[in-house]
């Protein structure tokens, strides 16, 4: 009877050392299992980044990637605790690479740095569109054998409104950026009201006013003196229709007001008479004058001009050397934590990236 208490003692006892040492055995296995999931998922990372031809899109839970060959790798996990980080090739199907995620993230690195080149961006250069101004009527009549007739004045008041009718401007403009023109504040010092200045594009009827208004200005009536002189005029885009070469365009000189007080100067031009007419200055301009605010014009006169310049905006491309601060992609961090039945693996660490 001692002997069998003996031996069934000893036996629980090899059934509790055997059983521990299952127990042990099973999670030694766990253990190792959970690690090599770890290391396998970690490694096929290392790869895929490293060998990377191109980053597309790195967020905490997702991996775009270009491969070297040219296929489309994405790492993949849902958030959610215990679910699986999955690798798809090419949009195909997905592939657990690691079970029992808890936690992951990655994250792009990237440094900056300054970078110049030459590139051909917009410049915007002022250019004469048309012009007439002191001295080129001068040397025009010097060529030829017309008559000179001194300057003549034109009264811009009430009703009574000038223009300048122009076509055929050499280049293409972008729009009209100011004017310059010779006036006088003859029968008023100051004038009455401001002299508007105004750039049309013509309707398609012959003759037409006015069509479209491009660009306006004004010139203030406490700045204009006794003498003629020359006042610049800064115009104000008014619609951005571009100025096309061998477009028809008007530019009119009106007072500010109509009625008994709405003087607002003279403008000087030059006359010429007793000319063939195929010796007239070919300029591609022609005078205009109305007595009804523009509502009809008479005939156009190429023997009279008035005194002005009119200047437009080109943009044309211009090679320019350009400083900016960009951003190179060295390498992305991975933060990887599996969890099984209580047992815990992390992996964490940074891969550079060789191909970019």
């Amino acid at each position: 009877m001692i002997a069998s208490a003996i031996a069934a003692l000893l036996a629980t006892a090899m059934v509790n050392v055997f059983s521990n040492a299952f127990d042990l055995s099973q999670m030694v296995r766990q253990g190792e299992g959970i690690r090599r999931d770890a290391q396998l998922s970690v490694s096929l990372l290392h790869r895929d980044i490293s060998c990377a031809k191109r980053l597309l899109a790195v967020s905490p839970t997702c991996l775009d990637l270009l491969s070297a060959d040219g296929d489309l790798i994405r790492y993949k996990w849902s958030g959610a605790s215990s679910d699986s980080l999955c690798r798809q090739v090419n949009g195909g199907a997905l592939r657990a690479v690691a079970a029992d995620v808890d936690t992951l993230c990655f994250n792009l690195y990237t440094v900056s740095r300054s970078y110049t080149s030459e590139k051909c961006l917009p410049d915007t250069l002022e250019k004469i569109v048309v012009k007439f101004e002191e001295g080129d009527w001068d040397a025009w009549v010097a060529s030829t054998d017309c008559e000179y007739r001194d300057r003549g004045q034109r009264r811009v008041q009430d009703d009574d409104w000038c223009a300048e009718e122009f076509w055929e401007p050499p280049e293409d403009f972008a729009a009209f950026s100011r004017t310059a023109l010779r006036v006088i504040a003859k029968d008023h010092l100051p004038a009455q009201v401001d002299l508007l200045v105004e750039v049309y594009e013509a309707d398609t009827s012959p003759d037409a006013y006015p069509g479209t208004l491009l660009a306006e200005g004004r010139i203030d009536r406490n700045s204009l003196t006794a003498l003629y002189e020359w006042y610049e005029v800064s115009l104000t885009t008014v619609d951005s229709t571009p100025i096309a070469a061998g477009g028809h365009y008007w530019l009119v000189l009106r007072p500010d007001g109509s009625g008994g007080n709405s003087y607002a100067g003279h403008i000087q031009r030059e006359r010429i008479k007793d000319c063939d007419p195929g010796e007239w200055p070919q300029n591609g301009m022609c005078y205009r004058e109305s007595d009804n605010e523009g509502t009809s014009w008479k005939a156009q006169r190429i023997d009279e001009e008035v005194f002005y310049r009119l200047h437009g905006f080109q943009v044309t491309p211009k090679l320019t050397e350009v400083t900016e601060t960009v951003a190179d992609t060295i390498g992305v961090s991975y933060l990887l934590t599996l969890k099984r039945n209580g047992e815990m693996e992390r992996r964490a660490g940074f891969v550079a990236l060789h191909n970019l």
